[in-house]
């Protein structure tokens, strides 16, 4: 045998230079709760996360499946819990189940599913996401899970803004997720486990948000609910309540770190996760909930992944929210910081500053959205004694006229920008 012939055998048989272990997720680093993965020369490898061994995923290490075009080479992976999901050169994305592994290149519900593609030239950054589990609403309701709820969330516009879809919806349908400070905060990076999602931006600032198609409110076979209560009947216990939860912003980091961010299930319930951010000889950990930040060191073997957090960095967006001004029964009133990709807002009554939540207004050009006016102790006589009034905003350009839900007449009135 050749000396050509030898080493390449031994290449073989040794396996590629990929690490012994996965820590911190990358577009070509991954893991889940069972296995590590990774991409060598466009090719997927894998490996069970107490074995030493990588192996190509069976057959080739590329998407296989009757039904599409197998592709050349993959350029980008992301996984979590049993989903794989592999981007081509052109962004068109395939997508598997670890356990049995079974790809496909189609995203969607049978009657309009198609091909769903990323646009890498432009910057978009994937997480993925699988939870099988019961999460807990923000009255600590819970709510089981029949088949699991995958979500991909896609970073893009330069951080600017944050979408997600999964495979119940069509492959260009896109839902938007408001970024933590009301849209100003300019996300450098993306992860995402167990329906939670965890942003980081080149200042080392971070947030986290349980947030996916179910429990943001917008299923339209699930019930929904504003009003705020432990729900313990049995006519009322599978009821969401609303708002979803809010981002949460994570104490700041103690040392030097990178923009490379995890965040993985640890086990059971909202607050059972770990978040990583990779440092220049380790990574920072700490649970999602509590604590505080703690060093792992660890030998990455050539330069660690991400980009070098600046702590001078300003990457904060201007504010893109407004100031309307209106009456209601004579006196004035005012709905401050109102946005309609970016709930809360506030509605000031007198002295009163009443939280007005919405769910988002998904579709471009859309002139309606609903939600909920708390009374927050106020003791207005518009709310009668209630905690709530259900609400419609209708949108006119500048204009907004809040209307009571199922009682048109009860409360209505305009608001239009301030000067």
């Amino acid at each position: 045998m050749s000396l050509l012939g030898a080493a390449v055998a031994l290449w073989v048989a040794s396996g590629p230079p990929l690490p012994e272990h996965v820590y911190v997720k990358t577009f070509d680093r991954q893991f889940t709760s069972k296995y590590d993965l990774a991409l060598y020369n466009g090719r997927i490898w894998w490996k069970a996360l107490d074995a030493k061994e990588w192996a190509q995923l069976p057959p080739t290490g590329l998407p296989v499946d009757k039904s599409f075009t197998t592709p050349g080479e993959v350029v980008e992976i992301t996984a979590d819990g049993e989903n794989l999901l592999a981007l081509d050169p052109k962004g068109r994305a395939y997508y598997a189940k670890l356990d049995p592994l079974k790809w496909t290149a189609s995203w969607g519900p049978t009657w309009s599913e198609g091909p769903l593609y990323i646009d890498q030239a432009a910057g978009e950054r994937m997480a993925m996401s699988h939870r099988k589990m019961a999460f807990e609403d923000i009255d600590g309701n819970p709510h089981p899970v029949i088949v699991g709820v995958t979500t991909l969330y896609i970073l893009n516009h330069g951080g600017r803004r944050l979408e997600y879809t999964d495979p119940w919806l069509p492959p260009k349908q896109r839902h938007f997720v408001c970024l933590p400070e009301h849209g100003r905060f300019r996300a450098a990076e993306v992860s995402a486990s167990a329906s939670t999602v965890f942003v980081i931006d080149e200042a080392g600032h971070s947030y986290t948000r349980l947030g996916d198609y179910d429990s943001m409110g917008l299923d339209p076979v699930l019930r929904y609910g504003w009003e705020r209560e432990r729900r313990l009947h049995w006519w009322s216990d599978d009821v969401y309540s609303l708002p979803a939860h809010e981002w949460v912003q994570q104490p700041d980091l103690p040392g030097g770190a990178t923009t490379a961010i995890t965040i993985l299930q640890t086990g059971l319930g909202n607050d059972a996760r770990e978040l990583r951010v990779a440092s220049g000889d380790g990574y920072w950990k700490k649970p999602i909930a509590s604590g505080q930040w703690e060093k792992v060191e660890l030998d990455w073997a050539g330069p660690p992944p991400g980009k070098s957090i600046n702590r001078n960095t300003d990457t904060r967006l201007p504010p893109h929210v407004k100031v309307l001004k209106g009456t209601l029964d004579g006196q004035p009133v005012t709905l401050d910081e109102f946005a309609p990709d970016c709930s809360p807002a506030s509605l000031v009554v007198g002295e009163a500053r009443l939280p007005l939540h919405f769910l988002p207004d998904w579709e471009a050009g859309g002139t309606r959205l609903t939600g909920a006016l708390f009374a927050g102790g106020s003791g207005l006589k518009l709310f009668h004694g209630r905690p709530l009034i259900e609400v419609e905003l209708q949108l006119d350009g500048e204009k907004v006229t809040l209307v009571e839900r199922f009682r048109p007449r009860a409360l209505r009135f305009e608001l239009a920008l301030a000067p």
